[in-house]
């Protein structure tokens, strides 16, 4: 019995045509996260991570850290209290005693309640970036981390020669509810 191999060769061709209409692969450089407490890469971690750059955080409208990740919509910042006094952040639907900041990997939350009022220490322009990781993180960081972490990266201080420098700063901010806020500092650099 002759065999046809007219059909046989037209289903091999269907079949390879597929990996000519492939795109071609890239190569992305590895992501290393800090927010894993030991740095590591991004596609070893099995954690939601989620990174605002400081180039994000300048294009969000907003003075204050607060403001950025209000309206980044990663994390909720509830206000309670009179004129909205207590800001509490919450993240997966947690509490407010759930959520664990760290500032250059410095806790900053209260340590006897945990509580973290959401008084970000640092200016908005100081930023490197914020790593927001959600999800329970309590076996790396303890009954803080339940809801998530979010750690906050500062810029590191670069002086362009070696003499004693000093630069400082002043930021004052009001708004609606009797709300007032002032901040400074100033660092020298020898």
């Amino acid at each position: 019995m002759p065999l046809n191999k007219f059909p046989l060769l037209l289903f091999c061709l269907i079949v390879h045509t597929e990996t000519l209409w492939a795109q071609p692969v890239t190569s992305l450089d590895p992501l290393t996260v800090t927010s894993a407490r030991w740095p590591i890469k991004a596609s070893e971690n099995g954690r939601q991570i989620i990174t605002l750059s400081a180039a994000q955080i300048a294009a969000l409208p907003g003075n204050t850290i607060e403001d950025v990740l209000r309206v980044s919509g990663l994390v909720e910042l509830q206000q309670r209290g009179p004129a909205g006094a207590v800001n509490n952040v919450i993240i997966r639907g947690g509490t407010f005693q759930q959520v664990l900041v760290l500032i250059d990997g410095v806790r900053i939350n209260d340590p006897v309640t945990g509580h973290f009022s959401a008084n970000f220490p640092v200016p908005r322009w100081q930023i490197e970036r914020i790593e927001i990781l959600k999800g329970p993180a309590a076996a790396m960081y303890g009954s803080e981390a339940v809801g998530g972490v979010i750690h906050i990266i500062t810029k590191a201080f670069q002086p362009a020669d070696t003499q004693t420098r000093s630069n400082g700063y002043a930021y004052l901010s009001g708004g609606d509810n009797q709300f007032f806020a002032a901040e400074g500092g100033i660092r020298f650099i020898r």
